[in-house]
C-alpha cells in the first residue's frame, strides 16, 4: 500500500511539473501549442530521474539516520561464562562485554553489600540447588569465584554490579557446572543450597531451613501477575515461635524471585529492589 501511494505520489510530482513547464505559461484562453506541449514533456523527462535521485538520497539518508538512533538505544549487557575444572575445585570465570556504544561499562564499579558483584547459580528447570557467591575481579569485566558443592547440571547465572554513578546492572547467562570435587568457596560470605524444595505460596506454608528452624510464608495475599504484592515472612522453630536472625550482608533477609523460564530476575531486600550501593552513590550526588 505505501509503495502504492510513494508511486501516485511521485506521478502526481511529475504531472505538476509538466503542467508547471508547459499550460502554467500559456495565457488561460488558449490551448498549449507544440512548444509548450514539448516544453512541458521536456520537463516531465528532467523530473523523472531528479527525483528518482531525491527519492534514493532521501532512503540512504533515512536508513542512516535510523542506524545511528539504534545505536543510541539501550541493550543489556552479555556475559560469557566458563568453567575451568582442576583437581582443587571448580572456578567459574564470567566475562561481561558492553553490546552498545553507550560506554556502560566505563565508569568504575563500586561495591554492594561490601562485594564487587553478587552472583546467582540456580539449577535449569528444577530450581532444586541455588548458590550465592561473591566472585572477585580478575580484570575489568571479568569475574572469578569457586563453586561449591553443588549437583552437577545447567545453572541459570545472574550476576548483579553497581557503578560509581549508581547505575545497577544484572547480567545473565547459563553454564553447565561439572560434578564437584570438593566442597571450596572463594569468599566466606558465600552460601548455597541443595536440597530445595517448593511449598505452595499462601500463609502458613514453610520450608524447611534447619533441623530446627523453618522458614514460613506469612504471605495472607494472592500472587497474580501484573499486580503488586507485598512479600511476608518469618523464621520459627519447631513449636512456631519466632526466632530471631541476624544481618547477612547487611540486611536482615535476600530474595531471589525468579520465573520459570528464568526470563525475569529480581533480587529484594526487606527495603525493595534498589541496592544499597545505588542508594549511597545518588545520596552523595544530591547531598
Amino acid at each position: 500500500m505505501l509503495i502504492g501511494l510513494g508511486i501516485l505520489l511521485v506521478s502526481g510530482l511529475v504531472a505538476i511539473v509538466r503542467a508547471a513547464a508547459s499550460d502554467s505559461l500559456v495565457d488561460p484562453s488558449r490551448e498549449p501549442d507544440q512548444v509548450a506541449r514539448r516544453r512541458g514533456s521536456l520537463g516531465a523527462i528532467i523530473a523523472v530521474p531528479v527525483l528518482g535521485v531525491a527519492l534514493f538520497g532521501g532512503a540512504r539518508w533515512w536508513k542512516a539516520e535510523d542506524a545511528s538512533y539504534r545505536l543510541t538505544i539501550y541493550r543489556p549487557l552479555a556475559a560469557d561464562a566458563l568453567v575451568a575444572t582442576g583437581p582443587g575445585a571448580h572456578m567459574l570465570r564470567l566475562a561481561i562485554r558492553d553490546t552498545t556504544t553507550q560506554g556502560l561499562l566505563s565508569a568504575p564499579l563500586m561495591p554492594d553489600h561490601g562485594k564487587m558483584m553478587h552472583l546467582f547459580l540456580i539449577k535449569e528447570s528444577s530450581m532444586s540447588a541455588f548458590a550465592h557467591l561473591h566472585p572477585k575481579r580478575e580484570a575489568p569485566g571479568v569475574f572469578v569465584a569457586a563453586i561449591p558443592a553443588i549437583p552437577a547440571g545447567r545453572y541459570l547465572v545472574f550476576g548483579d554490579i553497581v557503578l560509581e554513578t549508581g547505575a545497577e546492572f544484572t547480567v545473565t547467562t547459563t553454564v553447565d557446572v561439572p560434578a564437584a570435587v570438593i566442597d571450596t568457596t572463594s569468599d566466606p560470605d558465600d552460601s548455597w543450597d541443595t536440597d530445595s524444595f517448593g511449598v505452595p505460596a499462601k500463609a502458613g506454608a514453610r520450608t524447611q531451613l534447619t533441623n530446627t528452624i523453618d522458614l514460613q510464608w506469612d504471605l495472607a495475599d494472592s500472587i497474580v501477575a501484573g499486580r503488586a504484592v507485598e512479600l511476608s515472612f518469618s523464621t520459627r522453630n519447631r513449636k512456631g515461635a519466632v526466632v530471631g536472625v541476624e544481618p547477612y550482608l547487611g540486611m536482615a533477609a535476600h530474595a531471589v524471585i525468579l520465573r520459570e523460564d528464568g526470563s525475569v530476575f529480581i533480587h529484594l531486600h526487606p527495603f525493595g529492589t534498589m541496592s544499597m550501593a545505588s542508594q549511597h552513590a545518588f545520596a552523595q550526588r544530591y547531598r
